[in-house]
Order: structure tokens, then C-alpha cells, then sequence
């Protein structure tokens, strides 16, 4: 039989408050090196975003401009 679990998504939330409360100082330092990164991702998940809708709205055109395939009516024979 399994056991019923009922309450764990309060006990999860109140052991992770617990936890975030009692935690110490960092006591750390960040660097410029550590902005530049940081500033380095948020360009590059800004590009790849414009890239993501970019490439969605090409996909979107084309499904709309598509022209209709020739059907055994419309070809020409040859003589």
C-alpha cells in the first residue's frame, strides 16, 4: 500500500522557508567579470528570441503564400 501524501507540498514549502530563513550571509563578492556575464546572457537570450520569432513568423508567411501544386489538368503535354 502506498502512503498518502496529502500534506507534502506544505511541508516542502514550509522546509524550503525554513531554510531560506535560517540560511547565513554569503559574505561574497561579485566582480565585474561576473556582470559582463551576466549582461553577456541576457543579450544573447534577447537574440535567440528575435531569432525563435523570426524564423515562427517566416514559417507562417510561407504556409499562407504557399501556391497550389500543379494537378494532371494543368500540365502541358509536350509534342
Amino acid at each position: 500500500m502506498r502512503p498518502r501524501l496529502r500534506h507534502s507540498p506544505r511541508i516542502f514549502c514550509a522546509a524550503t522557508a525554513s531554510l531560506l530563513v535560517a540560511a547565513p550571509d554569503a559574505l561574497a563578492y561579485l566582480d565585474p567579470g561576473t556582470g559582463s556575464i551576466i549582461l553577456q546572457g541576457l543579450i544573447a537570450a534577447v537574440v535567440a528570441g528575435l531569432f525563435y520569432v523570426r524564423s515562427a513568423w517566416a514559417r507562417i508567411k510561407s504556409f499562407f503564400r504557399r501556391r497550389p501544386v500543379p494537378g494532371p489538368e494543368d500540365k502541358r503535354q509536350s509534342p
